[in-house]
């Protein structure tokens, strides 16, 4: 924080022509705030600006002239006259009045290039408070009548009147060194009486600047007017400063700094100290807006997900991916525009594709009410865009979109097409399934089944030997059709594969019933062969497989002519 304060005689604040403030004999102060500015550096400069002696005294002593001097400094006068002592009174003692305005363009930077850097000022609406804190602050610490201020964020038009013939060097400074918890504040004198005051947060260490190691310390160069540079045309006082540059570069290093490792550390701890910083002074501010949880009601059917790792900006690497990746998913019994009519419940299902599932059994553990939906649930995730808003928009554009081309059935209503449940198969019996929920339809457990109590083990040992007789069953069903198809097209040659132009040549019935073949031999190895890649080989202690007398007589003899039965229930 920066406040410039001026000993003035009138001071005026005038907005779009007209003037809103006007102050007498005492200061005006222009106010700066910076980013990390707080109430700690607000206290500083309220005490410094009432505490500061830049007035003279108010009426001179006795038997002592009133003869104006030009300066500050006491001159030779006649015998019994004294000049007015200067710099006695502070703005408190003689009851003057402040003007405080806000001034963000005293955080201005011009080190580098010719245009103002105005990167450390405060924001609008942080600064805002913060300065209007200040101007309350000082009315109770001092007196709201002799207050007054300008308009923050205006156009405003300030007229100062100096008070003050006096002028002092402005590169004169005045450091104020304070405890290790303090700020380090330090005065910059400005023209007539002004005074720079600037306050940060962090203290600094200062360095003191010795004729020792002003110029390469005690083993430094001596080079001078007299001796080996006698007759260069650079040669004179001040010319071993620039061979000293020379020197530093030939020395060795001599660990008169600290290893880079060390600097990443400093880096790391001052990291840590901004975050704790911004939990002492920032977060507390943050409890004004909290707000009591409200659960959703029961119609807010779609379900949003999103993740945040707080040690990472959202979405800013590949790395970062979960951060701006969004899901929702919905029941389709709870969209009204499917309930109306089944042929669109159909068609959505056949449009969302992999996305679509039929729901889990809730288990006798969950207390979530989002299964056992009759109709299924649908799942869309994205994470293509940089933000997880942009994902979560597309993602609900697009169920929006699927209902849409689902309830338009005059284009093409998809009666005709069976739906394929390979999908919902495959993530019901997944490894990574939950290990909790005990039910028929999770057959693979994540812990020993001797913990399990004993209804729900002989529970499990059963369905296990349902799935087992239903995968041997879908084994021998695909030998029978392999058969059916060698007889079909009288091909004997065992481990080869037919050539294109065999299957060109076969006559169109042949063709016909072969695709059906076919079809239906590649619909049941869709069916097992996810099961047999995790199940079977822990059943199977042989390569001939042996089914029970039940399942053996219930397999169709003649799959060429009507479609295969579907395998029996696991649930």
């Amino acid at each position: 924080m920066k406040a410039v304060i001026q000993r003035v005689s009138s001071a005026s604040v005038t907005v779009n022509r007209s003037e809103i403030s006007r102050i007498g004999k005492g200061l005006c102060v222009l106010v700066g705030i910076g980013t990390d500015d707080t109430r700690k550096e607000m206290d500083y400069i309220i005490s410094k600006m009432l505490s500061l002696r830049l007035f003279p005294d108010q009426q001179p002593p006795p038997n002592i002239s009133t003869t104006p001097v030009k300066s500050d400094k006491r001159e030779a006068l006649p015998s019994g006259d004294e000049p007015i002592k200067q710099w006695t009174q502070s703005v408190r003692d003689i009851q003057g009045e402040i003007l405080i305005v806000s001034q963000f363009t005293l955080m201005a930077k011009t080190k580098k290039g010719n245009k103002p850097d105005f990167h450390n000022a405060m924001k609008t609406d942080l600064s805002k408070a913060l300065y209007t804190e200040l101007v309350e602050s000082l009315k109770t610490t001092y007196s709201a009548d002799l207050v007054q201020e300008g308009q923050f964020g205006a156009m405003m038009e300030v007229n100062i009147s100096n008070d003050g013939p006096n002028q002092q060097d402005g590169n004169n400074t005045v450091d104020e060194q304070q405890d290790a918890d303090s700020i380090q504040p330090t005065q910059h004198a400005t023209t007539t009486a002004g005074q720079v005051l600037t306050s940060q947060d962090i203290h600094r260490r200062a360095f003191t600047a010795t004729p020792q190691n002003q110029a390469g310390g005690k083993n430094k160069i001596k080079v001078s007017n007299k001796g080996k540079f006698k007759d260069h045309p650079l040669g004179g006082p001040g010319m071993e400063e620039a061979f000293d540059i020379e020197r530093d570069l030939a020395k060795p290093f001599a660990m008169e700094d600290v290893p880079a490792v060390t600097h990443l550390r400093w880096a790391e701890a001052r990291k840590r100290l901004n975050k704790l910083r911004a939990i002492k002074f920032q977060i507390p501010e943050l409890t004004k807006y909290q707000q009591p949880f409200v659960p959703p009601p029961p119609e807010a059917h779609v379900i949003v997900r999103t993740q945040d790792d707080m040690g990472f900006h959202r979405g800013q690497l590949d790395t970062q991916r979960p951060n701006k990746k969004a899901s929702i998913q919905v029941n389709l019994s709870k969209i009204p525009e499917l309930t109306r009519s089944k042929e669109a419940m159909h068609k959505f299902k056949l449009l969302s594709g992999k996305r679509w599932f039929e729901s889990e059994p809730k288990s006798q553990f969950d207390l979530n009410d989002h299964y056992d939906d009759p109709e299924g649930m649908v799942k869309i995730s994205c994470d293509d865009y940089p933000t997880a808003a942009l994902n979560q928009k597309w993602c609900s554009d697009t169920l929006d979109r699927l209902i849409k081309e689902a309830t338009d059935l005059q284009a093409d209503p998809m009666s005709d097409i069976p739906l394929d449940s390979k999908t919902t198969l495959q993530r019901r019996h997944r490894n990574r399934h939950r290990p909790w929920s005990i039910d028929d339809h999770n057959l693979h457990t994540k812990f020993p089944k001797e913990w399990l109590p004993d209804p729900i083990r002989i529970k499990l040992d059963q369905s296990q030997e349902i799935k087992k007789s239903t995968l041997l069953n879908q084994k021998e069903k695909l030998l029978k059709i392999d058969n059916q198809i060698r007889q079909l097209i009288n091909w004997n040659g065992l481990g080869l594969t037919p050539t294109k132009t065999f299957f060109t040549s076969l006559n169109p019935k042949v063709k016909s019933e072969l695709d059906q073949l076919l079809n239906e031999r590649n619909r049941i190895r869709d069916m097992s062969a996810h099961f047999d890649r995790h199940y079977l080989p822990n059943f199977m202690s042989g390569n001939s497989p042996h089914l029970s007398p039940a399942l053996a007589s219930g397999i169709s003899p003649d799959l060429s002519s009507s479609p295969a039965s579907p395998p029996p229930s696991i649930e």
